[in-house]
């Protein structure tokens, strides 16, 4: 039996702030769901489900080597706003 994926987070707090760990994709989804106010919609947690899954897919990306420097993400934004 093959094990959950895991991915290398860093906590951001009082009692963890430096320290690493691993969480499951699983663990993440349900804190993302467990942070929703009581009165949150459908709608709000499938957004904020989805902003972990675009993370996710940037830090993919970043470890792929497919990123940008400052420089020109400040352009390609000049580009886009204009």
């Amino acid at each position: 039996m093959t094990s959950a994926p895991r991915r290398h987070i860093l906590v951001e707090t009082e009692q963890f702030i430096g320290e690493e760990y691993f969480m499951t994709v699983k663990d993440q989804v349900l804190k993302v769901v467990q942070e929703l106010p009581q009165d949150a919609s459908i709608e709000e947690a499938m957004e904020r489900l989805y902003l972990l899954y675009k993370v996710e897919q940037g830090i993919k990306q970043a470890d792929a080597g497919q990123k940008v420097s400052q420089g020109e993400a400040k352009e390609r934004m000049r580009k886009w706003l204009r």
